[in-house]
C-alpha cells in the first residue's frame, strides 16, 4: 500500500481529483466549499500537496501563509485506508519542512478529533472543544 510513495505539489489539473477527494472523505463536504478562485488561489500561492501511491492521489495537504510567522492548515485529507500509513506521515512531514524552510515558526488548524490526535503526536498543542458560531446582520 506504501509502494512508490510521489509528494509533490499540487496543480491546476488536480482540483477535480482533489474536491473529488474531499467530498469522498469530509462528510460535511461536498467538494464545493471553495470556489474555482479559492482553489486557484491556494494551489498558486500557498502549501499544496498531493500523495500519490502509484501514480494515483491518495492524499491532500493544504495551507497558506499568513502575516508575520504563521500559517494556516486547512486541509488534511487521505482517502480512508491510507489514514494511518506512511503515506499520510510522509505527505504531513513534507508540509512541515516546506513551512519551516519558508521561515513558518507555527500554524494552526480546526481539526476532527483524529486530525488532533494524529497532530498531537506529533507535537502540536490541542486545546479544548469549542462551538463556531455565526450570527447574520
Amino acid at each position: 500500500m506504501t509502494d512508490n510513495i510521489d509528494i509533490r505539489s499540487a496543480t491546476e489539473k488536480d482540483i477535480p481529483i482533489l474536491q473529488k477527494l474531499q467530498a469522498d472523505n469530509v462528510p460535511e463536504a461536498d467538494g464545493t466549499a471553495w470556489t474555482e478562485y479559492d482553489w486557484l488561489t491556494n494551489i498558486h500561492g500557498g502549501f499544496n500537496f498531493v500523495a500519490e501511491s502509484g501514480g494515483r492521489i491518495v492524499g491532500y495537504i493544504c495551507g497558506e501563509r499568513l502575516l508575520g510567522d504563521g500559517a494556516v492548515l486547512h486541509f488534511l485529507i487521505m482517502e480512508e485506508r491510507y489514514r494511518s500509513g506512511k503515506i499520510s506521515l510522509a505527505l504531513f512531514s513534507h508540509f512541515e519542512r516546506l513551512l519551516k524552510d519558508d521561515g513558518v515558526k507555527w500554524y494552526l488548524t480546526y481539526a476532527r478529533p483524529r486530525v488532533a490526535a494524529f497532530l498531537e503526536k506529533r507535537g502540536a498543542f490541542v486545546g479544548e472543544e469549542y462551538a463556531e458560531v455565526l450570527k447574520y446582520l
